[in-house]
């Protein structure tokens, strides 16, 4: 009998990091999608982000800065959003980018 291959949630567990980074993009992604979401899925999905990111998947970081721009699912911190976008921009992720230059005029 075959083994079954472990599903994304399950791998995230195991501490794979990419797993992780597509589990909380996509509960992040699905929460956006819906009307309204309770905080604590936000919540969630900027758990798995924040241990992604933490292992080096620098893609989490620009989810993150939107996170704590937007406060959805921790505090609203703009500096955090900003550090975050920078992280993600220097990494090369071009919409992080465009959101420094944003984030940097609105706090003039």
């Amino acid at each position: 009998m075959a083994k079954k291959k472990p599903n994304l949630l399950e791998r995230a567990l195991a501490g794979n990091v990419k797993a992780m980074y597509t589990l909380g993009q996509k509960i992040y992604d699905e929460c956006n999608s819906s009307w309204h979401q309770p905080d604590e899925v936000f919540q969630e999905a900027f758990k798995w982000l924040q241990k992604a990111a933490d292992g080096g998947e620098m893609r989490a970081y620009t989810t993150l800065g939107y996170m704590y721009a937007s406060g959805k699912g921790v505090e609203s911190n703009p500096m955090k959003a900003l550090n975050c976008f920078k992280k993600a921009a220097d990494a090369g992720d071009d919409n992080a980018a465009f959101m420094v230059g944003f984030m940097k005029k609105q706090m003039k």
